[in-house]
């Protein structure tokens, strides 16, 4: 988390050497409110890909196992049918 809060800080316009010079520490809260800002903007952007990727991975798996699901009870319906000497082919 650190290195992102530097890799913002690095991004943003550089000030002047008076600004930060200057005594007021109204400036200075702004600029580091503002850095706060943008680096919590791009972390929760992170990770609300990073759980979108998470949930789409999720739906995949079940859709896979309902289908394995489903193949499991037409093979076991079949070969039960069978047995009876009926047809039942999927």
């Amino acid at each position: 988390m650190k290195s992102l809060l530097t890799i913002t800080l690095l991004m943003l316009p550089t000030l002047p050497t008076w600004t930060l010079a200057d005594d007021d520490a109204g400036k200075g809260a702004a600029y580091g409110a503002a850095a706060g800002l943008i680096a919590g903007r791009r972390q929760g952007k992170s990770q609300q890909a990073q759980a979108q990727q998470q949930t789409q991975a999720q739906a995949q798996q079940a859709q896979q196992a309902t289908q394995r699901q489903m193949d499991n009870f037409k093979k076991a319906f079949s070969a039960c049918m069978e047995g009876k000497n009926y047809i039942a082919k999927f």
